[in-house]
């Protein structure tokens, strides 16, 4: 509920940025699909505070998954957990919810510190968050060697990675459970403080999220419920397991496939990882008297005769939350704001695809013409202002 808030205007019919349509039979949805969905999310999380249901549950997944089924944009991360949460409380039996949430949290975990393991975040993001923690404790690091820095910087990811560890065996010896949380919320606190006002100034909603997995993985792992009765599981038990274990298995295996070049950074827990696929949008100068003024305002130079756009900042700024990282979604706003602006001739995209691991290299592809770019959006469509 907290995220939504957070995120408001991301969720609504009518705003300044493009919906994006994973497909173009979705493009025509009209508004009262997600006021429909707004209701079902609403209803289910006020139902679900004063008495926790599976009705309130459905109501709520049902609610979300309508919403982000019309807009890519509202793909973030945090709803992908809600979704998957939420689904395994909707079909587990009791008594076994718990324990697949336990294994989805220590995946995310996983996954997360392995796409961040990397020369790329050593560089990028990791030298950001390295400059923080050493301003915060008065440490100088304008003198030390690459090679240290890039070791200092990927200490963010191996801490990460022993969390997981920690707390996977604390599913084998309960006695390692305050350990292992404890360290989780260390990390979730120094990732506040790093991502806050005070230092990168990162969107309201990551803090939030961050806030809400600690708080979670504490409640998973430290809050013990009592059992329930002893008795024979049902078929139809053993049925809604598999469903439910099929679900956290699924999310935990396709990190693998993303870690070979296939699928989304956001969809595989790839989270604070800037080595995914990434695209440039540039426009001639004499086009920005065409752009919107919210867009004009998120434009910076990019040599004599071009202007890179920046649709990241433009729907962080317009929405609260970040822009969903896939190339085929920056190239159906590219596609947009060419066909309503005028922009044909003069705007460039570029594709780099996902760096490799240990060089950062990148292969380059420059696409200039509307077939080019409509090409490269795989079905997704951007509609609205």
């Amino acid at each position: 509920m907290a995220l939504l808030i957070a995120t408001a205007t991301l969720w609504l019919p009518e705003r300044s940025t493009p919906r994006v349509a994973p497909h173009a039979v979705l493009a025509a949805a009209p508004a009262g699909l997600d006021l429909a969905g707004i209701a079902l999310v609403g209803w289910g999380l006020l139902a679900a505070l004063r008495r926790p249901s599976r009705t309130a549950a459905a109501a709520t997944l049902c609610g979300l998954l309508l919403l982000t089924t019309v807009d890519v944009l509202r793909w973030q991360a945090w709803a992908y957990h809600a979704l998957l949460a939420g689904g395994v409380l909707l079909v587990a039996p009791a008594g076994r919810a718990a324990r697949h949430l336990r294994w989805l949290t220590v995946g995310v975990y996983a996954a997360s510190a392995v796409a961040k393991l990397d020369v790329v975040f050593a560089d990028t993001l990791g030298q950001q968050m390295l400059e923080v923690v050493a301003t915060g404790i008065g440490a100088e690091l304008p003198g030390a060697s690459v090679g240290l820095r890039r070791t200092l910087a990927l200490l963010f990811p191996a801490a990460e990675l022993l969390i997981a560890a920690l707390l996977a065996g604390a599913l084998r010896w309960p006695r390692w459970r305050p350990v292992a949380v404890g360290l989780a919320c260390v990390q979730h606190v120094a990732t506040i403080v790093i991502l806050s006002p005070w230092g990168l100034d990162h969107a309201l909603g990551v803090l939030v999220w961050n806030v809400g997995f600690a708080t979670q993985t504490a409640a998973l792992f430290l809050m013990a419920a009592a059992p329930p009765e002893p008795r024979e599981p049902t078929g139809a038990d053993r049925a809604r397991d598999r469903v439910a274990l099929g679900l956290v298995g699924a999310s935990l295996l396709t990190p693998i496939a993303y870690a070979a070049g296939y699928g989304d950074a956001w969809l595989n827990w790839a989270l604070y990882a800037p080595r995914g696929a990434q695209a440039s949008v540039f426009v001639d100068r004499t086009a920005f008297a065409s752009l919107p003024p919210t867009l004009q305002t998120h434009t910076e130079d990019a040599g004599p005769a071009l202007l890179r756009l920046r649709p990241d900042d433009w729907t962080l700024a317009e929405t609260g939350a970040p822009l969903y990282l896939a190339p085929r979604v920056t190239a159906a706003l590219a596609l947009a704001m060419l066909e309503r602006y005028s922009l044909e001739g003069r705007m460039t995209r570029v594709l780099e695809s996902q760096a490799e691991r240990f060089t950062g290299e990148r292969s380059r592809l420059e696409l200039t013409t509307r077939a080019e770019i409509a090409a490269a959006r795989r079905g997704c469509v951007a509609v609205g202002r």
